[in-house]
């Protein structure tokens, strides 16, 4: 769950904090009573994993098909993060930038919800 922050700090790339809202509009999922709901459910105690089944909407028609719904989305962006090249970050350097990103995500939510 580090990996991202280390390679910023190894390479001196620059995060950008970013958060989308309207993202669960753009696509639906089963209804919870349906077969399709149900047969998902039993591959999932055998498999021990889930098969996402969603759907959106079409080329030609609007009901059906692999294409997002026409739905708004917005999408915020937040101040540039410095990150110095570091070609090998300590876990204390990963650990900082990881707590200054999510600070800056949460604050950006606070800001735009």
């Amino acid at each position: 769950r580090k990996g991202f922050f280390r390679l910023a700090l190894q390479h001196g790339a620059d995060l950008v904090p970013s958060f989308g809202f309207g993202e669960n509009d753009l696509f639906e999922t089963l209804t919870p009573n349906s077969l399709l709901r149900t047969l998902q459910l039993k591959a999932y105690k055998i498999l021990s994993f889930s098969m996402p089944i969603f759907y959106g909407r079409g080329v030609f028609t609007y009901n059906m098909g692999l294409l997002p719904f026409r739905r708004p989305l917005t999408v915020v962006v937040g101040d540039p993060i410095r990150c110095e090249q570091t070609p090998n970050p300590t876990a204390e350097q990963i650990d900082a930038l990881k707590e200054q990103y999510i600070s800056a995500l949460r604050d950006l939510y606070k800001e735009w919800a």
